[in-house]
């Protein structure tokens, strides 16, 4: 069903028994104050996601992505890139999004690190992405490309920066600001769900800022050790 061997390993293949006893070990050590928000696992998730009617649209776009213009690194890479793309759609269908919301969610999570040079630590990563993206042909309207480029450039730096980069960006409207943190926000909360691929600590669950973030703590970390 999809293009990409990793969703279908996540969605269809993969026994969820070891990865669920890795983060259980993982979330009572380090995330202990955020056990009862955390219960749903990743095996749960993906079949209410599944089960979803929004389900083919996710399919859909997922399957679009242009692989050759992301990052190839391993922390970044594809294997990030569709995590992400999962978590941000878990995100959308909780926050009741329209389809049209829905797609530009997954757009920004498809090529939010397109302007990665390396794997490490990179503020203006975002701005080059945003820049490459920018060039893209996509089919979107002219306003809801500014929001998904800005929302790819302002993800790698932080939130009291955002405002900056919106005002530098050229072509986004002040009335498309409220619009722009919103997905911004969704795309930074499902990218900070996948710093599990980093080490163990490396998420800060106070950076969350969706109220459903915290209940998919578990699941982001089975993800990634499902993996590995």
């Amino acid at each position: 069903m999809f293009l990409s061997k990793t969703l279908n390993k996540l969605f269809y293949e993969i026994n969820w028994d070891k990865p669920a006893k890795v983060a259980d070990k993982i979330m009572k050590e380090f995330f202990r104050d955020y056990l009862d928000s955390s219960k749903l696992t990743a095996k749960e998730l993906l079949k209410s996601l599944e089960k979803s009617e929004k389900f083919p649209l996710f399919v859909n776009e997922v399957n679009k992505l242009d692989c050759s213009l992301l990052y190839k690194g391993g922390l970044h890479g594809q294997d990030h890139i569709d995590r992400v793309s999962i978590l941000a759609f878990a995100l959308a269908l909780n926050l009741n999004l329209s389809d049209e919301d829905i797609v530009i969610c997954l757009e920004c999570a498809k090529y939010h690190d397109i302007g990665r040079v390396s794997d490490g630590h990179d503020k203006e990563h975002g701005l080059r992405g945003a820049r490459k993206y920018a060039l893209v042909d996509t089919g979107f309207s002219k306003d809801d490309k500014n929001v998904i480029a800005v929302s790819i450039a302002a993800h790698s730096v932080y939130d009291n920066e955002t405002m900056n980069i919106f005002e530098q960006w050229n072509g986004l409207r002040k009335e498309q600001y409220a619009r722009s943190k919103f997905f911004l926000e969704i795309l930074k909360d499902a990218d900070a769900l996948d710093r599990f691929r980093v080490n163990d600590t490396s998420l800060n669950p106070k950076f969350l800022r969706i109220p459903y973030s915290f209940e998919l703590l578990r699941v982001g970390c089975e993800m990634f050790h499902a993996a590995h």
